[in-house]
């Protein structure tokens, strides 16, 4: 059984965000995982280096993009991942998330589970503006999914099967009515709904006692144009969400016409 953690990155020069992506692919090597890191191509020189020094699988992205990078990382664990495996995706600066990879992969490695999400036992150590957006976030799309299970949609990590994996490498937002140009954070989010609405795959919730970077939290605290990140991604995100758990049948509330032009504009 092998665990293969995906990630994307992009540092225009060296900083706590590049340092802590380097020490996560550190300690997901040191665990024994297959650590996928798939780079912008325009980090600072040094950086394709320092990662493989670690370890670490390196590759440079091929199409222009945020959704691209995710993509072209899930495809490589995908054409490789056999049906015992286990894929994580993360954000490559949650380094103190690496330690709880084994309990969250337990259910995929078992044959309990087609996908496991992480569920933040706190939120303490975040930014107040974040802890607020994500927190509200949360109960907006357990209203969408109706209950049942708990996603703790806006912390980004999870852990899958190839059969599950699927629907995140073929997520079109198409299918939905969603201007393609709109994927970007959708790839990570949407999928979860469309796995919940497949019967025959099972999801499951995994607390975890994770602990936000300090340093990434004092580099945001009190920055405006990091407030704003953050109420953007819910602005994008919601809407989004609940047309796509409409559509699905996981909610019986009618998302708004505005909402569909919305959602149909770049």
């Amino acid at each position: 059984m092998a665990v293969y953690v995906v990630t994307s990155t992009w540092y225009s020069e060296p900083g706590v965000r590049a340092d802590l992506a380097l020490e996560t692919a550190r300690s997901a090597v040191e665990l024994g995982y297959v650590m996928i890191v798939v780079d912008g191509g325009k980090s600072y020189q040094g950086f394709q280096e320092a990662m493989e020094e670690t370890g670490a699988e390196f590759y440079v992205q091929e199409k222009l993009g945020m959704d691209a990078a995710r993509l072209q990382g899930l495809l490589e664990a995908y054409e490789r991942v056999g049906p015992k495996d286990a894929v994580v995706w993360m954000e490559p600066e949650k380094v103190d998330f690496v330690r709880s990879i084994p309990v969250l992969v337990a259910p995929i490695l078992s044959g309990r589970a087609n996908m496991a999400i992480p569920i933040r036992k706190s939120m303490s150590s975040y930014p107040p503006v974040q802890r607020h957006t994500e927190t509200a976030a949360r109960l907006m799309v357990n209203d969408i999914v109706g209950g049942g299970i708990d996603l703790d949609e806006f912390f980004g990590p999870f852990a899958i099967d190839k059969r599950a994996l699927k629907y995140v490498v073929s997520f079109d937002p198409e299918k939905y009515g969603i201007h393609p140009d709109r994927v970007g954070w959708l790839r990570n989010h949407a999928p979860r709904l469309e796995i919940l609405a497949d019967s025959a795959l099972v999801v499951r919730e995994v607390k975890i006692p994770y602990i936000h970077p300090c340093e990434q939290t004092k580099e945001e605290t009190g920055v405006l144009a990091w407030h704003m990140k953050r109420i953007t991604q819910l602005d994008n995100l919601i809407p989004a969400l609940w047309l796509i758990g409409y559509e699905l049948g996981l909610t019986d509330q009618l998302p708004p016409y505005s909402l569909r032009v919305q959602l149909m504009q770049e």
